[in-house]
Order: structure tokens, then C-alpha cells, then sequence
């Protein structure tokens, strides 16, 4: 099945279907279709200036943090993207792309691109960036240890091989010519042109291997923007100029200066003194903040008189059952649980209106996410009464004999958000008692099965539904991160199939069925879907964040002045 290269636009996309939860409208390497308002003469003189928490890296081999995935998706571009308004996979650094009819093989063609340095982009410089990720001799792993991404290409034919240093390349990937990429994997995989889209997937230019301390400093990328001056430990600033040589340039920044500050609360400061033009925005501040500037209809598109945006990104807060041992091993325990939390309150209250009600395990950017796909992820106690007193009737007090306990790491502010939920069990009738350990033994007890309920993010890197489904549901995951033990023939063989479909459609109609067969069992208890905030100045006339962490500065368009 072939994939032509529509590159995923701006502003208008969004005009279109402003109204949809979690639409973007614009990506790194898309066009903006209207006019720019301002110009890069007025930028210059007045630089778009950005906070963002000091990042750890900003090379692709280990970016993680929010600020380091700013900073990569300005100076580098994907094969492909995730238009967040329609739900599609795009093209970015591809033209196009096709896919073998057994989902083994994937034909990548590259736009015709150069590196910021005037290198021509080629399709040998993603098999080198891929290369460079798995093989643990490269210099990055070398002195950085295993890329964090690695396990995103574990499909690839010769992964393991490499992984294992007993390959010097990944024979899975070929370049037939510089403008044709060739991937084939060891087993089916229809969204793995999906999974490329993570920041971690763009390619690196030679450099990178004949000056890897020169690419350290300064990276060179392919994106809308370059880098000036050096990355170093003690710098406090980053300068990214725009890039002339980048096709898809659009927008009014030809500068954007981005400080990095210790923390949230001082970049939130700081854009409160006028320093800043965008920075995020604490728990604490946001219903300030939305109300001083006036809160996004989408969540995610800075307008005007809308430029507190907070939206959903790819992680949901949620519990852990244990399906193989205890009182969580009941089904109905499972779902009477979830039917008992109040997530309204949780994310209204408790997050003070940072965060969403959960619905599912899918977060909302993700296609294949469904309104009530997960039909016990609702408040109905009632309903919720009845499912525990076939086991669990009540006593004198209106107490059970059920106990649970509640398993999550100290420290890393959670108390509130547990309490409130034991205070939710307790109105059931059960006994919830909360364990608050160290980072260490808590995952020491999830590996050993020894807990029944654990609080746990599920956080997909990209914007699959595969890559929340599969590892916390497949039952080949279960010595993984399939915590909760659950194991099902009839959905193990449904991801499966999921996974050789190459038709778009006829894949996320299976998602979809299997994520609510999955919702009906309630292996575990979704709570809220994260979400991050920033907020905009008064210069912000356009301005999309999207959920892996991108602030699109380059369609970003400035009010007139």
C-alpha cells in the first residue's frame, strides 16, 4: 500500500477543525498556507524568547525531557508525522512511502533536503542515526549507555544482532539509492511508519561520526531551525536561527531565543515579569493563568485572547490491578473500583483542572482513542455496590471485608491524588490501604507480583494506540511491562492481527474493538489523561503546542504591532 507525501499543514488545517479536542493544526516541516503576518526583520530586533526546565540532552540518541524534545523537533525532522486534527500519519522528511502487503516491508522517499551544514540529507544518514541508537559500540552509548529509544526499532531484522555487538549494521535497513530507505522487519508491523515519527528516528549527518565532540556541541539537524552557538553544561540560553535551506519554512520567527530555567516555577516567573514570550505553566498557576489570558478552545493552539493552552499529551495516570493474585484478581473488584473513583474531582480538584477525567487507557491524541470506549472508567457507585456485594457483601457499618492496598512511589507528589482515592473506596465500603515506597522497591514489587493496586503512568512515546495496547495487554509482554498480569488468547491474537493489517482503516477499526474488549475486563483502573500547560504573551498572535512536546515555532505568527 503506497502513502504519498501530503505534508501536514498550518494554519488553515486548524481554522477547519478548531473544535476538535486535541487538533494541532501544524507540525515541525509544514507550511503554513496563509500569508505571514510579521516578518523575520521584526523578529530579529525583538527575538521570540522561550523558557523552557534545563533539558538533559538535546541529541536524538536520548532526548527524553519536554525542553530537549523542543529543542530536537526545531533542529530536526521525522519521515513521517501525526496530524493531531485529522488522526493521519503524514509525511515529513518522506515524500512518500509504501507498505509490502504482509507489513514486513516499508520503501521510504526522501524530499529532495540538505543538514544545516549544507550536507544533502540522504537516506544513508537515517540508517547511520538508527545505527548509531542500537549499536552499543557508538560513541553516544559508549559513554551515555543504551539510547532510551533503542527498543522502538526491536522489529527491524538484525536488532537483536546489533543490540547484542555482533553486527556492525542494521541489516534490516538498506539504501537502494541516497533518495530511498528501505526497512524490513523481522515480524508484522503495520505503525511502524508511525513509529518513526518519534524525534529520536531523523537522521544525522556524517559529522556526528567523523566529530562526534563537534555534534555534541553543536548539533546539525534538518529541521526548520539551527542552532547558534554551543551546547555546553553552563550555557544559559539556546539562539535557534531560522534555517533558509528548510523547504517548509512559514511563520513570522526568524529567532527564537530559549532561556533554560531550574524549574518550572521560575520560567512561569519569569514570563510573569515580561522575560519570556511562551513558558509552561505550574499546577498552581494555571487557573490564573487561563483566566489572565484566556484558555485555548483546543488545548492546544495559542490565539488571540486564547493563549493558556493545556492539553492532553500521551500518558494516563492510572492504577495497576494485580490480575493474577489477591482480591484484584476478581473482575468485578476490578471494575467496581473503577466505577467508585470520582475522576472529575481528581482532575478538577485535586489537579485543579490540569488534567483530564480518563475514559480509557488510550489518551485522547492518540488515534484509536474513543469517547467511553472503557465503560467501567465512569462514576456510577451504585452500579459499582452491586458488582462487590456478590463477594464482598456489606457488614454492620457499612464495611466489607475487603481490603486492598495501594501501592505507589513516596516523594513524587502523589499523596493527595491517593488519598482522595482511598476516600473513594472507603465510600464502597472497602478498605484501601496506601503504601508509599522508594522508586526501587516499587518496581521490585512489580516484578515480583507482590501488590494490589500500584499507581503507574502509561506513556506511549508516539501517537500509536499499538504502543499502549501490546506491551501493558499482550501476554509477550508479560515478563515486561505488563504489570498486571493479564493475559487473553482471544486479545492476544486480536493485537496481533491488528498489527499485520495494512490498511489504515480496517487496523484502528481493530484497535478500536479490541481497546473496548480490553475496557470490558478492567485490567487496570485509568484515572485522569496527563496534560501540559503554557501559556502565551500578547505578542502570540498563532502559536500550537503538540503532545510530544513540540511548540511549533515555525509557523508561529506574531500580533501586529
Amino acid at each position: 500500500m503506497a502513502y504519498m507525501g501530503e505534508r501536514l499543514c498550518g494554519r488553515r488545517a486548524f481554522v477547519g477543525g478548531a473544535l476538535a479536542l486535541g487538533a494541532i493544526g501544524a507540525m515541525p516541516g509544514c507550511t503554513s498556507l496563509e500569508g505571514q503576518r510579521g516578518s523575520d526583520e521584526v523578529a530579529l530586533e525583538q527575538p521570540f524568547t522561550a523558557g523552557i526546565v534545563r533539558p538533559q540532552s538535546i541529541d536524538p540518541f536520548d532526548v527524553a525531557d519536554d525542553g530537549g524534545m523542543t529543542v530536537v523537533c526545531q533542529l530536526y525532522e521525522p519521515l513521517t508525522a501525526v496530524d493531531y486534527g485529522t488522526g493521519e500519519l503524514v509525511c515529513c522528511a518522506a515524500s512518500s512511502f509504501e507498505v509490502s502487503e504482509d507489513a514486513l516491508s516499508f520503501t521510504f522517499h526522501l524530499h529532495q533536503a540538505s543538514f544545516h551544514n549544507g550536507d544533502v540529507v540522504t537516506s544513508a544518514d537515517f540508517k547511520r542515526a538508527w545505527e548509531r541508537i542500537v549499536d552499543p559500540t557508538s560513541q553516544p552509548s559508549r559513554e551515555r549507555g543504551v539510547s532510551p529509544h533503542a527498543y522502538h526499532l526491536s522489529l527491524v531484522q538484525g536488532y537483536d544482532e546489533l543490540a547484542a555487538g555482533n553486527a556492525t549494521e542494521l541489516a534490516g535497513v538498506s539504501c537502494p539509492d541516497d533518495e530511498t530507505l528501505v526497512v524490513t522487519l523481522s515480524a508484522p508491523y503495520a505503525d511502524f511508519a508511525t513509529v518513526v515519527a518519534h524525534p529520536a528516528f531523523v537522521p544525522v549527518p556524517a559529522l556526528a561520526f567523523d566529530d562526534p565532540e563537534a555534534f555534541a556541541t553543536r548539533p546539525v539537524g534538518n529541521g526548520p531551525f539551527f542552532l547558534e552557538g554551543d551546547w555546553t553544561s553552563d550555557v544559559g540560553s539556546l539562539s535557534l536561527a531560522r534555517f533558509d535551506g528548510y523547504l517548509s519554512s512559514g511563520g513570522d520567527l526568524g529567532r527564537v531565543v530559549i532561556r533554560l530555567e531550574p524549574d518550572v516555577d521560575t520560567s512561569y516567573q519569569d514570563f510573569q515579569t515580561g522575560e519570556l514570550d511562551v513558558s509552561f505553566c505550574p499546577v498552581n498557576e494555571a487557573s490564573e493563568a487561563a483566566s489572565s489570558h484566556g484558555r485555548s478552545e483546543d488545548g492546544r493552539t495559542m490565539t488571540l485572547g486564547q493563549r493558556f493552552v493545556c492539553g492532553p499529551i500521551l500518558a494516563t495516570y492510572c492504577l495497576v490491578c494485580n490480575n493474577a493474585a489477591g482480591p484484584l484478581a476478581n473482575a468485578d473488584v476490578r471494575r467496581a473500583l473503577s466505577l467508585g473513583i470520582d475522576r472529575t474531582y481528581l482532575a478538577d480538584t485535586v489537579f485543579r483542572g490540569t488534567r483530564i477525567p480518563a475514559d480509557g487507557i488510550i489518551p485522547p491524541p492518540v488515534p484509536g482513542y474513543r469517547e467511553g470506549s472503557w465503560t467501567y472508567a465512569t462514576l456510577d457507585r451504585a452500579r459499582a455496590s452491586e458488582l462487590l456485594d456478590t463477594s464482598y457483601p456489606t457488614m454492620d457499618g457499612g464495611l466489607r471485608s475487603l481490603t486492598v492496598g495501594l501501592m505507589y512511589v513516596k516523594g513524587g507528589g502523589h499523596d493527595d491524588v491517593m488519598e482522595a482515592v482511598a476516600a473513594d473506596m472507603e465510600e464502597l465500603g472497602v478498605t484501601c490501604t496506601l503504601e508509599a515506597v522508594d522508586l526501587q522497591v516499587f518496581y521490585e514489587r512489580l516484578a515480583s507480583g507482590n501488590f494490589d493496586l500500584a499507581r503507574l503512568d502509561c506513556v506511549t512515546e508516539v501517537a500509536c494506540a499499538d504502543r499502549v495496547l501490546y506491551p501493558w495487554f499482550h501476554s509477550a509482554a508479560l515478563s515486561g511491562p505488563n504489570y498486571a498480569r493479564f493475559s487473553s488468547a482471544d486479545i492476544d491474537a486480536l493485537l496481533d492481527e491488528a498489527r499485520a493489517t495494512v490498511d489504515s482503516a480496517a487496523r484502528l477499526a481493530l484497535i478500536e474493538d479490541v481497546d473496548a474488549q480490553i475496557g470490558q475486563l478492567c485490567p487496570v483502573i485509568p484515572l485522569v489523561y496527563h496534560a501540559q500547560c503554557q501559556v502565551g504573551s500578547d505578542r502570540v498572535a498563532y502559536l500550537t503546542v503538540d503532545p510530544v512536546g513540540n511548540t511549533d515555532f515555525n509557523n508561529a505568527e506574531l500580533e501586529e504591532r
